[in-house]
């Protein structure tokens, strides 16, 4: 008598290990928060803010190199975690003077987003019907690597004294990042019981899969517009606007099934 059973544990997990960590640029700036927006003074305002870029004299360079460790406990007593060091921020500024107007242009690559996680789910159910039990003991672990990232190109000028308006141009395609894909996989253990009283018959089944699913991005382009002005030696005002944008995404999966043991007795 053949029978399978298989529990999605996917659901929960998915949440989770689908949900993407922004990452910012340069240490000084994060330690900031948003408030470096009004500041913009570093090679890494094109990212932030790149009116203020006019603030630069010399031409700057700027590279960030981070490492995170992450565990979060989930309410059924499995667990997530994450650790990894990377490359999150690279970036040239280079100040000129032409016009009669200061200006600056810059370059820059940075991990815009970290989808890095690994996920150990478990699911034990017991369902009890007339002369039917039915026991469910179900073991998922994902491992999810990579990131989507971007390369940039920006433009500041100092309209007025004190007054820089500027523009950065992310595209965020992987042939142009080399680094704007991420790959998860996923691996499932199914242990299914039925126990019938009447006639005493028990089923077992076992079924394992593992999935492979990368996803990486074809086409994207996001852009910020900033305004950065120092009303005073003493006040500054900051502004920026990053309008919505969306990412074309190409997915590739492979799922391959393991194995399958029945076993039954009488």
């Amino acid at each position: 008598m053949p029978w399978a059973a298989a529990v999605d544990l996917s659901g929960y997990a998915q949440d989770l290990g689908g949900a993407p960590v922004p990452v910012g640029a340069g240490p000084r700036a994060l330690g900031m928060g948003g408030a470096f927006t009004a500041i913009a003074d570093d090679a890494t305002a094109n990212t932030w803010n790149p009116g203020g870029m006019v603030q630069l004299e010399r031409p700057e360079a700027a590279l960030s190199v981070a490492y995170r460790s992450d565990r979060v406990r989930l309410s059924d007593g499995s667990d997530a975690d994450a650790a990894n060091a990377n490359l999150d921020h690279l970036s040239l500024v280079v100040p000129f003077f032409r016009g009669g107007l200061q200006q600056t242009i810059g370059l820059a690559w940075q991990r815009q987003l970290d989808f890095t996680r690994s996920i150990r789910a478990e699911q034990h159910d017991t369902s009890i019907s007339s002369n039917i039990t039915l026991d469910t003991d179900g073991r998922t672990h994902i491992q999810q690597e990579g990131a989507f990232s971007s390369v940039s190109a920006s433009y500041a000028i100092e309209v007025l004294p004190g007054l820089g308006l500027g523009m950065t141009a992310h595209s965020w395609e992987d042939d142009w990042t080399l680094d704007s894909r991420y790959e998860r996989r996923q691996q499932d253990d199914y242990v299914n019981s039925l126990v019938f009283t009447i006639p005493p018959i028990s089923i077992a089944t076992r079924d394992q899969f593992d999935s492979t699913r990368t996803t990486s991005v074809k086409e994207g382009y996001s852009f910020v517009f900033g305004a950065w002005w120092q009303a005073t030696p003493a006040l500054t005002f900051a502004a920026t606007v990053k309008p919505r944008y969306t990412l074309r995404l190409a997915n590739e999966v492979e799922l391959r099934q393991i194995s399958i043991d029945p076993s039954s007795g009488t």
